[in-house]
């Protein structure tokens, strides 16, 4: 999808990993993430390892929100500068 395998975001070499844990705007996406799960009393369903992406949450919103982050970050355009904000739009946007 994209020319090389360098990370738009910071020029490291891009994997999945990478791309979704490993890069600076991959862990501030999970941070705000987990700071939406701490507000709304989730926080045994946070994400604090690469292999917790892949696991379904017990509640289906929830992993409902999760794949439509991985379906943004897996994007050519990789998402940058997201927070809690972000997180919350999306909830809303699955609620409606």
């Amino acid at each position: 999808m994209v020319p090389n395998d360098k990370c738009l975001r910071c020029n490291r070499k891009e994997t999945y990993r990478h791309m979704l844990w490993e890069c600076d705007e991959a862990k501030k996406v999970w941070k705000s993430y987990n700071d939406y799960l701490e507000k709304i009393n989730y926080t045994h369903e946070k994400i604090e390892d690469y292999k917790d992406i892949y696991n379904t949450h017990n509640t289906s919103a929830l992993s409902i929100i999760k794949m439509k982050i991985i379906q943004e970050m897996i994007q050519i355009i990789r998402p940058s500068g997201w927070t809690i904000e972000k997180i919350e739009r999306i909830a809303i946007e699955m609620k409606n």
